[in-house]
């Protein structure tokens, strides 16, 4: 049979990849992905956490005043975990969200959920639980409860929000054919 020629010979010890288009070469993979994958991926899971805070923390004040309105507290807490969220992502979240953009480029080609550590991954699993543990805990029940958890939640999600656009930015200048960025070095980071 002759070969195709839409194939491309198997390296040493490996199986043949198909041609994408333009002649390069191109290969799907969920074990390991490139760089925009992951800076995609991670941009995604952030504002995927991100909206899904705000959106709650909405709703908590949404629910907690009457019928079609909002309490008396709804806004100030709203603006104020807004505020903090800010801060907490100037001091906190962007630092991190750079790391996690050169540990991202460092690795280069490498498994699909590589683009957090594995401590990280961990953490969100702690935050995930304990985001679980106080909306189903008798805090949510109170309304002074209410009102801290809807702040609570404002402040996570914009400041997931605000790191998410450090990612997002990275993301624009690979896709863009931007510079890589190597370990330590600012390239690639706002």
């Amino acid at each position: 049979m002759p070969e195709s020629p839409h194939r491309v010979p198997a390296p040493p010890g490996g199986s043949q990849v198909r041609l994408g288009l333009a002649g390069r070469i191109r290969r799907v993979s969920l074990a390991h992905a490139d760089v925009p994958i992951h800076l995609g991926a991670l941009a995604a899971v952030w504002a995927a956490g991100a909206g899904f805070l705000m959106v709650r923390g909405g709703g908590l004040a949404w629910s907690a005043g009457p019928p079609g309105g909002l309490t008396a507290w709804a806004l100030p807490v709203l603006l104020a975990g807004a505020v903090v969220g800010a801060v907490k992502a100037r001091l906190v979240l962007v630092p991190y969200a750079a790391r996690a953009v050169r540990r991202v480029h460092a690795r280069g080609r490498s498994s699909l959920l590589g683009f957090l550590a594995p401590r990280s991954w961990a953490f969100v699993a702690v935050m995930m639980g304990t985001g679980v543990l106080l909306r189903h805990s008798a805090l949510a029940e109170a309304q002074w409860g209410r009102a801290l958890l809807c702040g609570l939640y404002m402040a996570v999600g914009t400041a997931l929000a605000a790191a998410d656009l450090v990612v997002l930015l990275a993301l624009v200048d690979v896709l863009r054919g931007g510079p890589v960025a190597t370990p330590g070095s600012d390239v690639g980071v706002a």
